[in-house]
């Protein structure tokens, strides 16, 4: 038997071994078998690595998505809480009544509902005092096609102080820095009510106060004790306006307008020739000019009042001195000149228009609180 075996070459040398042959023939076999075996793992790890990755990018576009809609509804949740604060101390500032400790009230508005609680931090010791309360508002937004569970939840505070309806009607004048009075010029402080109400004191002031004449009420005037003593009874803080805490309408007075707007002017003030109405707050002292000064409301003055005008009007009432609660010694109204007609007319009607405005939450400056924390 032969042992080579012919592989096709042409040449004799191309002559081999049987065994040398077959052994070639085996090698191929075994690449073959192992490139095979080599490319179903391959792809396998392909498709595999392929799969992870596009459902990563799945993942990381929902968890995007996910993220921007939470923070669309943490801003939704926010702005239902804001608006729910807002209109609970609408409500109470509307009905003019001071809620209880704890009150609560559920506030219906779109995309959700706020639940406010009102709770009192500090009670004064004269229930003529501001009340301090801290106002929270817990935001809930729902969206409908979502079912019923809250999409976010925020919640929000803000203190505020309750300013009692009013405050004590002591005098149609009363002036804890007392006047200097004169009887050249023509004064007439009138307590008896031209709103058919009860009368009230013409004029109260401190013992080192002069007595005006041309005082009338129930009664007429008194001038005994200190200011502390007559403050503590007006039950006005005036630290609070001063201290810019109370909101006014305006900073400077609009002649002629009717509509019992507040006005807090800074300072001393001088006016001229003006007419208006409701709640009249100057820090410093007031001087009045012209030939006519009529002012229906209530008038609080920190220092003194001059009223230099030929003619002065007020129906309502007067306060000045009140810079004495805030560490100021204000000098004496001064009621002692030729041609300085004053008149001052207690008026219930006119001073409880005027006093609308100032009843209820005032929010205290600066002390909002946005994730306010709950327990």
């Amino acid at each position: 038997m032969s042992n080579t075996i012919e592989t096709g070459c042409p040449l004799a040398t191309c002559w081999m071994p049987t065994w040398l042959f077959q052994s070639r023939q085996s090698r191929r076999r075994r690449v073959l078998v192992d490139q095979r075996g080599f490319a179903l793992p391959l792809s396998i790890l392909v498709i595999t690595v392929t799969t992870l990755m596009l459902t990563a990018a799945f993942v990381r576009a929902a968890a995007d998505h996910d993220t921007a809609d939470s923070a669309a509804s943490t801003v939704k949740a926010l702005a239902i809480a804001r608006t729910g604060l807002e209109r609970y101390i609408a409500i109470y500032d509307s009905i003019n009544v001071r809620p209880l400790d704890g009150d609560s009230l559920r506030i219906n508005v779109s995309g959700g509902f706020a639940d406010v609680i009102a709770h009192q931090v500090q009670v004064p010791a004269n229930a003529l005092q501001p009340h301090t309360y801290v106002v929270r508002s817990r935001g809930t937004a729902i969206e409908p096609t979502r079912g019923s569970d809250p999409q976010a939840v925020r919640t929000v505070a803000q203190f505020a102080n309750w300013v009692p309806a009013g405050f004590s009607t002591v005098a149609a004048h009363t002036a804890l820095n007392g006047v200097k009075f004169a009887p050249e010029s023509e004064h007439v402080i009138d307590g008896n009510d031209q709103c058919s109400g009860l009368a009230v004191m013409g004029y109260r002031g401190p013992w080192t106060s002069d007595v005006p004449a041309g005082t009338s009420g129930s009664p007429p005037d008194s001038v005994a004790g200190t200011w502390p003593q007559i403050a503590v009874k007006l039950g006005i803080d005036w630290s609070q306006i001063v201290n810019g805490d109370f909101e006014a309408d305006h900073a400077a007075v609009i002649a002629g307008d009717t509509t019992f707007a507040t006005y807090r002017i800074e300072g001393n003030a001088s006016l001229t020739d003006i007419t208006g109405t409701g709640l009249l707050m100057v820090t410093g002292n007031l001087d009045l000019h012209g030939a006519r000064i009529e002012w229906d409301g209530a008038v609080l003055i920190g220092g003194r009042l001059h009223p230099d005008a030929d003619t002065t009007i007020i129906r309502g009432m007067l306060v000045s001195g009140l810079n004495f609660q805030v560490g100021e010694f204000p000098n004496k109204n001064e009621l002692s000149h030729e041609d300085e007609n004053l008149y001052i007319h207690f008026n219930s009607c006119t001073l409880h228009r005027a006093l609308d405005r100032y009843t209820g939450f005032s929010p205290v400056a600066g002390t909002w609180i946005d994730n306010w924390a709950m327990y």
